[in-house]
């Protein structure tokens, strides 16, 4: 990436934790430099042509390289926040009437340590060896643009949001071009004004941040200095001067779409009962289009999209969960410019958006104000169609500051749900920061019955060197209901906190080292406890970004029968665990993670006419990357979920998936990838209602990609379970063979898109 890095009728135990904790935060915060001292300037020139890598062929300007701005001496965020970046690097800036050029001269001490892999767009991992470079294009101090680049030129763009982080499915159409010396790399960045969007006055005034990670040392460096003591990324910024009479010039997009699919799908009609359903050659076309107004607003429209999922989802454990998986979306007209509809509590998540007809989008900024829009044709599972609608609208005030307003509804013939709210988002002080908001629904479901209430949500947060803290306070009434939007539960309050101090030794190969303390309380609107965790966790950090954490977790849940129905009072159990957390990519050729915890749990899924037991639990997730070459990664993963009876120690339920995905990139724009993944579930029938299942998947996908827009896919995807070749159907679902596997659905299809820029 860019960079790793209420009320309460009965219990004052909550707020009186809180109030503890920003106290002891604020008392023992040292005092932060001021973020109101004068950022530095850099000018930039018109060139007389557009700069090459041979013109840097000798890590040292030549041609038209010696009409650039140069900037260099990289300050170090982490580890050794304000000293030098140990590695040097020189930044060269300049411009031509259409294309904004940077060339990165990074030097290095030891080149053959240096990082570097082909990976396809936008999937250079914090292990690699980057450079980046950040443009504020309105100089607002919240929002840029990242262009960020490996050794081999391999691209990854994204936005930047104060509070939120970097969105990384903006993708816009620019050049890389990189080359590795025997004293480091060199890279180019070509960004033409068209991809951008900023004002239209005639002197331009950018933020600017340029960046360079060394992965080996866990170095991460900015120019000028970007600094954990100080909240907020952008308003520590150059002022990037010099840029006179550019303009994006006439910026429309076409992007038409055609599709092949042939597929084998088992379906379960109550009617007629399981069969299998063939599709041979099904073609599907439509097209994107896309318009920037004013040279800052995008209005795109799509007319009978393929919202189909070209890349699979990571694997997660989905079995005995209280609240809903969440699963990212990966469609790529909903993840352009997804940040433009965030708000703190999760309004929108567009794969609620399921088979959209027709869609269109407005995103963008008008002066101090980003405008985010979104309507669309939802085609239901039984025929019925909805309309779908998100408008969300952000002010910038002084002072860092920002606020906000939103609106969503999803109509259907009988049925609606409605949201409304209206957030902030203030600056206290140079590290601190909160943002809060309000929001109302109404509903009324397919039966006529009406539902309505407010949810709330308040967050807190401190940034320092060494001492971090953040509380998170929700509230969401019994009647709130956000379709459209990602809401685990209702009729809750609840608070989280964690305060975290680390040291930095001077002079040791450990990094940084210190404790951290996690707070969390919910309780419902009666002011009866729901859940209760503390837990208190030790943290180091070493080179090569390797890390080490060692927990315990003392908690309580109550569960309540509206959300387990098999229970007839609320029942409390307990899910005290030890865990440890390690992740490390101390060698460029292998990059490791591992998450394991056990304890206490519950079985949320028991037997028919049964209610949620307590149960032993153990859980762990282990992941491997593994760089054969440049070009070959083999990443793996296992997953393990397991419950058993704390008297007898027998297995209540025992879910393991196991993945590997082989990845060949022939080049920057060309892969192919397999995925084969094995999901084995054994279940007791006596304990729990789950049943024992084996799942082997293979997924096959070639890509075409040589810019955003413009691709080109060829995939074939296969399902195996162990179903019954009666395909008969009984209460738990359908009937399972204790041997075999037989497919129960298979796709073979083929995707081109070419994006036309007009």
């Amino acid at each position: 990436m860019f960079h790793r890095h209420g009320q309460c009728k009965r219990r004052g135990r909550p707020f009186a934790a809180v109030a503890a904790v920003v106290g002891f935060a604020w008392a023992a915060a040292p005092a932060a430099a001021a973020d109101s001292v004068a950022p530095p300037h850099v000018v930039v020139h018109h060139l007389s042509g557009a700069p090459r890598l041979d013109d840097f062929a000798g890590m040292e300007p030549d041609g038209v390289g010696r009409e650039m701005a140069r900037v260099e001496g990289l300050i170090a965020r982490v580890p050794r926040d304000g000293e030098p970046l140990t590695e040097r690097t020189v930044v060269y800036l300049g411009y031509d009437d259409a294309t904004l050029y940077a060339v990165f001269v990074c030097f290095d001490s030891e080149p053959s340590g240096i990082r570097a892999h082909l990976y396809g767009r936008d999937r250079i991992p914090d292990a690699e060896d980057s450079i980046a470079l950040q443009l504020d294009t309105f100089r607002d101090l919240k929002h840029a643009y990242g262009f960020q680049v490996n050794p081999l030129g391999v691209q990854q763009d994204g936005l930047w949001t104060e509070g939120k982080g970097w969105d990384l499915s903006f993708d816009t159409v620019w050049q890389s071009d990189a080359r590795m010396t025997d004293r480091g790399y060199v890279v180019l960045l070509s960004v033409p004004f068209k991809s951008l969007r900023f004002s239209r006055d005639d002197v331009q005034r950018w933020g600017l941040l340029v960046f360079r990670g060394v992965p080996r040392k866990s170095e991460e460096g900015f120019w000028p200095g970007y600094s954990t003591r100080i909240a907020g990324r952008m308003n520590q910024a150059a002022v990037l001067e010099g840029l006179e009479k550019i303009s994006g010039g006439r910026n429309a997009q076409l992007l038409p779409y055609a599709s092949a699919r042939s597929s084998r799908t088992l379906e379960i009609d109550p009617a007629a009962g399981p069969h299998f359903r063939r599709d041979v050659a099904a073609g599907e076309v439509g097209a994107d289009a896309k318009l920037v107004v004013r040279g800052s607003l995008a209005l795109d429209l799509t007319a009978n999209p393929d919202f189909s999922q070209v890349e699979s989802d990571e694997p997660q454990v989905t079995v005995n969960k209280r609240f809903e998986t969440f699963f990212p979306e990966k469609r790529p007209f909903f993840l352009e410019n997804a940040s433009y509809f965030d708000t703190p509590i999760p309004l929108v998540f567009t794969r609620r958006i399921a088979d959209p007809s027709l869609g269109a989008r407005l995103t963008g900024r008008v002066g101090r104000y980003a405008l985010g829009g979104l309507v669309a044709q939802d085609q239901l599972a039984d025929g019925r169609s909805a309309f779908v609608g998100a408008l969300r609208v952000n002010g910038d005030l002084s002072g860092e500051s920002s606020l906000g307003a939103f609106l969503s509804g999803r109509e259907g013939d009988a049925h609606y749900n409605r949201v409304a709210g209206l957030d902030a988002r203030v600056k206290l002080a140079t590290d601190w920061v909160t943002t809060a908001q309000a929001a109302t629904s109404a509903r009324r479901d397919d039966e006529g019955h009406d539902r309505a209430g407010p949810a709330y949500r308040v967050t807190l947060q401190r940034t320092g060197r060494r001492l971090n803290y953040n509380a998170d306070f929700n509230d969401r009434s019994a009647g709130f209901r956000s379709e459209l939007g990602f809401i685990e539960r209702t009729d809750i309050r609840s608070l989280d906190q964690t305060v975290s101090w680390r040291a930095h030794p001077v002079g040791s190969w450990l990094l940084s080292w210190g404790p951290d303390l996690v707070l969390s309380e919910v309780w419902d609107h009666a002011g009866g406890s729901l859940d209760r965790t503390l837990t208190p966790k030790w943290t180091l950090e070493w080179p090569g970004l390797t890390t080490l954490a060692v927990y315990y977790q003392d908690a309580q849940v109550r569960l309540r029968p509206e959300e387990q129905p098999s229970l007839r009072t609320r029942t409390a159990f307990s899910q005290d665990r030890v865990g440890i957390e390690f992740g490390s990519s101390f060698t460029q050729a292998l990059i490791l993670g591992l998450k394991a915890s056990t304890g206490r749990g519950v079985n949320l899924v028991p037997a028919p006419g049964a209610a949620p037991s307590a149960a032993d639990a153990t859980e762990l997730s282990a992941t491997a990357e593994v760089h054969a070459s440049p070009r070959l990664t083999l990443a793996t993963s296992y997953l393990l979920q397991r419950l058993t009876a704390p008297a007898t120690g027998a297995r209540i339920f025992s879910d393991q998936i196991a993945r590997a995905k082989l990845t060949y990139q022939f080049s920057r724009a060309l892969s192919a990838r397999a995925i084969v993944q094995y999901d084995r579930l054994l279940a007791d029938s006596d304990t729990t209602a789950l049943d024992t299942r084996r799942r082997l998947n293979m997924d096959v996908l070639v890509t075409y990609l040589p810019s955003p827009g413009t691709a080109l896919y060829l995939g074939y995807n296969d399902n195996l379970e162990n179903i019954d070749p009666s395909l008969t159907l009984t209460p738990r679902g359908l009937l399972r063979s204790p041997t075999g596997l037989r497919s129960d659905g298979w796709q073979l299809f083929l995707k081109a898109s070419y994006l036309l820029r007009l």
